[in-house]
Order: structure tokens, then C-alpha cells, then sequence
């Protein structure tokens, strides 16, 4: 017995011993993955603020969007807030702008439960026909958290195979509502993060244009997409339509404006009245309106050959947009 004795007690101590030092070598590593897997996921916290209604006092239209929307990445106000100076002596009304880049219907389905807990007017959702092709941005499995438990039976039905989420995995999203749940997931995804590090970079530049011109030619063959009721993309659009309409908001999709004579000069053979007749035949059967604008604008509207807007082309936009948002609020007294 002494000697049964002696041996659970070095067996313990062992045990004892290999356990702190798990913890102590642990620990550091644990703190590194959550970092890292915050700043995989950042625009998470990004989102979190743009979820954030100001003036409970006043209508509220809310916008998902992409880059083209954002605010404060250049000296050009987004069209959404030129829209809110020319009604505010009339109709006044406030924005709230969910925008991250390359955002396309699978982040504004998943978005879209948040933003009608605020409690808007109407909801302009942006279809840009350049993010109907491979999707820019993959890891948005975090913003499945955001999809209301109540259209979690209907979401199952959506296409997420096509953005490699499993039904499993977007049930288990919903854990991130939970502020100990979020710190797993951070730590899981960072810890995957810090082991491809080595890897994943090597992958990502054989995949890049080597020169400028390249790279412009690749983002403008991407307004080529040919749509139909099938399209997984489209179909997000519409699973967001039913949703808003459902609670008894107005919902209207935009086509933005599309660099047409880039197009055209880069020999990109490009429908987009094609594809706008795909969306509307989509969008309305489901109780949404579309709003068409991509021949809007000549050159002069952008500041770039893909589709962010100069000031004029903001401008535009908002003149093409102030009746539709003016619609949905409120008569002035």
C-alpha cells in the first residue's frame, strides 16, 4: 500500500506539474489565436458600429452596401448622406450605412436581421452587378451570428455550399451572440490563421495580376455574370427581400451606376440590361422594387476604372435615389 501510495503521488505530481506548464505555454498561445482571429474577423467590430441608430426620433432608411458606400475612405460623401442634406429641411430622416468592401447578398442577408431590429423606414440593398462572380471575401461565417433565430428555417434552404458554410456550421454561428462563444471562435480561427501563415500568402500571389492593367481587366470581366432564378447570389437577394417585407419594410434594390465606357474599352462583352431583368424578375414577385441605374453614368462619374464615384457621380446617384427614399418617409406637415 505505501508503495500504491508513493506512485499515485508522483503520478499526481506529474500530472500537476504537466498541467501547469500546458497553462503556462498555453496561454500565450491562446491570447495570440484570439488576437489573430480578431483581426481576421475586424470588420465585425467595424459592423458593430455602423449598427448603431443616433436619433431615435427621426425616420431611419437604412443601406447595405460595398465599398461604393462607405464613409470617410475619400473626401466624397456616400450618396446616402448627400440623399439626407437634400431632404433635411423638408423630410428630415437619418442613415444608418452597413457597408464593408467587396460586401455582396450573402453579408446583407446576414446582416439584414440586425439592421431591422433598428427599425427602419425602408431598406435600399445594393446589387452590384460586379459581385455576382467569385466571391472577394470568404470568411464572413461571423456574420451568420447575426441571423435572427426565427429565419434560421429558412435560411437552411439558402445556398451557403456555394461559400463552403455548412448547415452545422451556421447553426453553430449563432453561439456568437455570446461574448465567450466569440472568444472561441476568435481563438479556433486565429490558431488556423497562425498555422497558414506560411502557406496562405505563397497562394494568394499566384493568384495576383502582375501588372495594374491586368488587374483592372480581371475586376471589369466580372460584371460578365450571366444571372437567372438559380443564381445563388441573386437568390440571397431575394431570401433578404422576403425577410425585410416580411416585417413590413419597404425594400428596394439597387443596381449601382457601371463603368460602361471601361467596359467597352477593355473589349468586355457585358449585359447588364440582361442582368437587370434577371433582378427585377426576382425582386418584385418577392414584394421589392428595383432601382436600375447602371448606364447612369459617363466616365466623368468615376474616380476609378471599376465603380467608386466622383463627386459628381455621387451626386447624380442621390438626384436618381432622393424620390425613392423620399417615398418612404413621412409626409412633411
Amino acid at each position: 500500500m505505501p508503495q500504491v501510495s508513493r506512485t499515485l503521488g508522483v503520478v499526481a505530481g506529474f500530472a500537476a506539474t504537466l498541467g501547469t506548464a500546458t497553462i503556462v505555454w498555453l496561454g500565450p498561445l491562446w491570447n495570440a489565436s484570439v488576437e489573430q482571429g480578431r483581426e481576421k474577423y475586424g470588420r465585425r467590430f467595424a459592423i458593430l458600429n455602423q449598427l448603431t441608430r443616433k436619433n431615435s426620433e427621426i425616420p431611419l432608411i437604412a443601406w447595405l452596401g460595398d465599398s461604393t458606400m462607405l464613409r470617410g475612405i475619400s473626401e466624397i460623401p456616400p450618396y446616402p448622406d448627400l440623399i439626407r442634406r437634400e431632404l433635411r429641411g423638408s423630410q428630415p430622416f437619418t442613415n444608418v450605412i452597413v457597408a464593408i468592401p467587396a460586401q455582396d447578398a450573402y453579408h446583407h442577408y446576414s446582416l439584414l436581421g440586425a439592421v431591422l431590429e433598428l427599425k427602419p423606414k425602408a431598406v435600399f440593398i445594393l446589387a452590384n452587378l460586379r459581385l455576382f462572380g467569385a466571391p472577394r471575401v470568404t470568411n464572413f461565417l461571423d456574420l451568420a451570428s447575426w441571423i435572427p433565430p426565427a429565419e434560421l428555417g429558412r435560411a437552411l434552404w439558402l445556398p451557403w455550399h456555394e461559400r463552403s458554410i455548412t448547415i452545422p456550421r451556421l447553426v453553430m454561428a449563432q453561439a456568437l451572440r455570446h461574448e465567450t462563444a466569440e472568444k472561441v471562435f476568435f481563438a479556433a480561427e486565429g490558431l488556423r490563421e497562425l498555422f497558414q501563415n506560411e502557406v496562405l500568402p505563397l497562394l494568394s500571389r499566384a493568384g495576383r495580376p502582375s501588372t495594374r492593367e491586368e488587374g483592372i481587366a480581371r475586376t471589369l470581366r466580372e460584371y460578365t455574370e450571366e444571372l437567372d432564378g438559380r443564381h445563388p447570389v441573386l437568390r440571397m437577394i431575394v431570401a433578404a427581400v422576403e425577410m425585410a417585407t416580411r416585417r413590413g419594410v419597404r425594400a428596394v434594390v439597387v443596381i449601382p451606376p457601371m463603368p460602361l465606357q471601361a467596359v467597352e474599352r477593355a473589349g468586355i462583352a457585358a449585359a447588364p440590361s440582361e442582368q437587370a431583368a434577371a433582378l427585377r424578375r426576382a425582386v418584385e414577385p418577392a414584394g421589392g422594387e428595383l432601382v436600375a441605374l447602371y448606364d447612369l453614368l459617363g466616365a466623368e462619374g468615376f474616380r476609378d476604372e471599376i465603380d467608386h464615384l466622383t463627386m459628381f457621380g455621387a451626386r447624380q446617384v442621390a438626384n436618381a435615389l432622393t424620390p425613392v427614399v423620399k417615398a418612404s418617409l413621412p409626409s412633411s406637415r
